[in-house]
């Protein structure tokens, strides 16, 4: 020590005499621990980082080694050397995720609020995370509710928050956005057609409407829409009214059905003349009509005594010919009765009936009148006509008026003077 001129005295001293020149000691000098944040998309990060070594220290070796990829999370740094003694050092490299998961928000559509499924978390399907599969989890005290009624003016909105975490505790919320429109109508069935006389369509009755349902099961209101009759004013042909009845649900979406409704004319027949004829000749048919297009006739008569010489007393259709009769010496009569009727669909309806007579006149006959022989200037007796048949008028012809007769006249024959100038008689 007395080279260091301190004066002291010297305890210890070594002195390392080597064969070569002496090698330098290694030092080996690690960073301080690092942390980074994972790269974007993967579970890890690439880490780049610097180890000094001074002296003699061979190769140094850090495990990992710089520009690995190091995951989330710590790892240890183990730096050594391939000297003997080995040199070591060791750091941690720790790599944060910070990189949230990801999914998709989801918009479901629903046409009634009973639809509507309850919460859940499989409802996000898409969920992912680049350290793993995040985990879903419904937020109740998030979920908003627009207050709407669930109709095409007024949609209901319901968003439901779903929190997607991954293991570091990055989330975010994805939603289930659940619009509520009715827009669907309600069902019925309308009464089924008819057919009908006129004056007897019935009532609207929205009591016959049925299979009255809604989508929903909200209540349906029936109403009757209105009558359209396609023939106003008709009354000897058939017309239609179309009944249109209505079901409308609480949003007012509706639907409409129609019944058909027939309304057959009663016919009426056609006036009919008192008819008259004599007996003995050809009676025509008698043909009915109506205004009312398609009508059918049914008559019937009454049968004095004698008859009239028709056979039937009634039928269908017109009165066929025939050869009038009587017999007696008094005017026959037979009342006719007629009705017209119209079918369609089934339904007939018959009108009011109509009537007429047919009278059949006795045929007249004059009882025999005595022959006279008067001579010239002399009064003839007065020729009284007489016959069968009460009320009966005579006329008369007188082929020789020289006689002091006129050539014809009506009635009896008065007394006259006869008269013959001549040499013969005359008749």
């Amino acid at each position: 020590d007395l080279a260091s001129g301190d004066g002291g005295s010297l305890e210890g001293w070594g002195l390392e005499i080597c064969a070569e020149p002496c090698a330098t000691p290694c030092v080996i000098t690690c960073p301080p621990n690092l942390t980074f944040n994972n790269t974007a998309g993967t579970c890890g990060a690439v880490v780049n980082f610097n180890v000094t070594s001074s002296g003699d220290c061979g190769t140094v070796t850090a495990t990992p080694a710089s520009g690995s990829v190091f995951p989330v999370g710590t790892t240890t740094v183990n730096v050594t050397s391939s000297t003997t003694p080995a040199q070591n050092c060791s750091f941690t490299v720790t790599v944060n995720d910070n990189e949230p998961p990801t999914a998709s928000n989801v918009n479901s559509n629903y046409q009634c609020p009973a639809l509507v499924p309850p919460p859940n978390n499989a409802v996000i399907t898409d969920e992912a995370d680049n350290c793993g599969v995040p985990t879903v989890t419904f937020q109740p005290g998030m979920t908003t509710n627009n207050g709407g009624l669930g109709c095409p003016a007024s949609p209901l909105i319901i968003t439901r928050y779903y929190r997607v975490e991954d293991a570091a505790g990055n989330f975010i919320h994805a939603t289930h956005t659940l619009t509520i429109v009715d827009n669907t109508p309600p069902v019925l069935t309308c009464p089924a057609a008819i057919t009908v006389c006129a004056g007897a369509v019935p009532p609207p009755d929205i009591t016959l409407v049925t299979g009255v349902s809604d989508n929903c099961g909200s209540t349906v209101t029936v109403t009757h829409q209105g009558d359209v009759n396609n023939c106003p004013g008709c009354v000897n042909t058939p017309y239609t009214i179309t009944r249109t009845y209505r079901a409308t649900d609480y949003c007012g979406n509706f639907a409409e059905c129609t019944q058909i409704i027939t309304v057959n004319p009663f016919p009426q027949v056609d006036p009919v003349a008192n008819l008259t004829y004599c007996a003995g000749v050809s009676v025509p048919s008698i043909v009915f009509t109506s205004s009312t297009p398609g009508a059918t006739f049914t008559w019937s008569r009454t049968v004095p005594t004698p008859d009239i010489g028709l056979g039937s007393t009634g039928g269908t259709g017109n009165v066929p010919s025939f050869t009038s009769t009587n017999t007696g010496t008094v005017p026959i009569t037979a009342t006719f009765s007629v009705v017209a009727s119209f079918t369609n669909n089934g339904v007939t309806c018959t009108g009011a009936p109509i009537q007429f007579t047919l009278t059949v006149m006795p045929i007249p006959t004059v009882n025999i009148v005595p022959n006279q022989t008067v001579c010239h200037n002399q009064p003839t007796a007065a020729v009284v006509f007489s016959g069968a048949v009460p009320g009966t008028i005579f006329n008369w012809t007188n082929n020789t008026p020289s006689i002091g007769l006129a050539a014809s006249g009506t009635g009896n024959i008065g007394s006259f003077i006869a008269q013959n100038p001549g040499a013969v008689p005359v008749t």
